[in-house]
């Protein structure tokens, strides 16, 4: 956990790199800022963005969808898209 803001490490010090306040305005940081020390565990959705204010439903299902590519170990993989 980052001190600063209480959200995982890799993923707090991409979203410490964002320069814009809007919360619309997010790039998408990958499924690597999700990885902690712990093996197969993430933590996802508002609770990956620590005390900030900024966190989005979509961005959530993203990280959902990045999670489970790394969990598959298929880069391609996409939870949403139709079959």
């Amino acid at each position: 956990e980052c001190y600063a803001s209480e959200g995982p490490m890799q993923l707090a010090a991409a979203l410490s790199t964002v320069a814009s306040d809007d919360c619309l305005n997010q790039p998408d940081h990958g499924a690597e800022t999700l990885l902690n020390p712990e093996p197969n565990f993430f933590i996802l959705g508002s609770k990956s963005h620590g005390r900030g204010t900024q966190a989005l439903f979509q961005s959530g299902l993203t990280q959902i969808r990045d999670a489970f590519s790394i969990i598959q170990g298929r880069h391609d993989l996409d939870l949403y898209k139709s079959a």
